[in-house]
């Protein structure tokens, strides 16, 4: 298969194939080629987020193509987290995406200024759970950077949210930046991180997920003293998801061949019903010519008849 093929399908929605050529027994040099493969509008990946594509699809292209393909992006420095938030992906997704791209792909910038939290509040009613994603996003992220940045039209998530009107009172929360000031704001604090300035003039800024975040888990903290990191939180995920990968992967290799075997079976029983109906077909044929015989044997007995009545009648007439 050529690269743009395989593009063209998932941009045409193919899913069927998409995932027939993923699961076969074509070389895995072969397949990472074509899903690596970019144009103008990104990799394969960038397509199948953009277009829905089920989960299993996208999974499949990330453990071929790994954290190397999640990194590249189309002609306007978009990555496919960017396409998978504004399209309104799966949770699963997403966090698949987050688990394998890690900080540096929710921190990135299309070439507009905008992250893929900007891309997922553009379009959050589309979203079904926009704001566990959001969470995710956060909780992953530099939580008071992301809140706080704004793309070239000077807007920040939050004021995207607002712009499309509809979100709900908790993304709304979600997204808000609280500035808790102790005295006088710095001016090199303009975005809302910590100035360099530790002592009585320091602006602290946190997000309303923060806070919510650190208060759920502040009493596990002081029972036990110790904190899960997000670096240690994504490696366990990461192999959670492994495992899950590797299960969903052995469920569908079972449904192909199951399907595989399907499909040979109607095979063979749409020539056995080929074979029945010319049988059908030519016995149909041998009756016919049966009968039109018989028809025309009862037909000289009926005429034969018919003279020889008619002789009889003659020679009665003639007594």
């Amino acid at each position: 298969m050529k690269h743009c093929n395989l593009s063209q399908l998932c941009s045409d929605e193919e899913w069927p194939e998409v995932r027939k050529y993923l699961s076969s027994d074509a070389a895995e040099v072969e397949k990472r080629s074509n899903i690596m493969y970019r144009n103008d509008h990104g990799t394969c990946l960038h397509a199948a987020c953009c277009h829905g594509a089920p989960d299993d699809i996208v999974e499949a292209m990330i453990v071929i193509g790994g954290k190397e393909l999640i990194t590249k992006v189309d002609i306007d420095d978009g990555t496919v987290l960017h396409s998978a938030c504004f399209h309104g992906a799966s949770y699963f997704i997403i966090r698949i995406l987050i688990l394998v791209g890690g900080k540096d792909l929710i921190m990135a910038k299309d070439e507009g200024g905008d992250t893929a939290l900007h891309w997922l509040c553009y379009n959050s009613n589309d979203h079904h759970d926009a704001d566990d994603k959001i969470k995710l996003i956060l909780q992953v992220g530099d939580v008071d950077l992301l809140l706080a940045t704004h793309n070239h039209d000077g807007k920040t998530p939050l004021e995207i949210a607002t712009d499309q009107q509809g979100a709900s009172n908790k993304i709304m929360k979600l997204l808000t930046v609280q500035s808790i000031h102790n005295s006088t704001r710095s001016d090199n604090n303009a975005i809302g991180l910590p100035t360099d300035n530790c002592n009585n003039s320091t602006t602290i800024t946190r997000s309303n997920y923060e806070e919510q975040h650190n208060a759920s888990n502040s009493s596990a903290n002081t029972n036990n003293g110790q904190k899960d990191t997000s670096h240690q939180t994504l490696q366990r995920l990461l192999k959670e998801s492994q495992g899950q990968t590797q299960s969903i992967k052995q469920e569908y290799d079972q449904k192909c061949k199951d399907y595989s075997d399907l499909e040979k079976s109607m095979r063979e029983l749409e020539k056995k019903s080929q074979a029945q109906g010319e049988e059908i077909l030519s016995l149909l044929a041998e009756q016919k010519e049966k009968g039109e015989t018989g028809n025309r044997y009862w037909k000289h007995k009926a005429d034969h008849s018919t003279q020889t009545w008619s002789e009889h009648k003659a020679k009665l007439q003639k007594l």
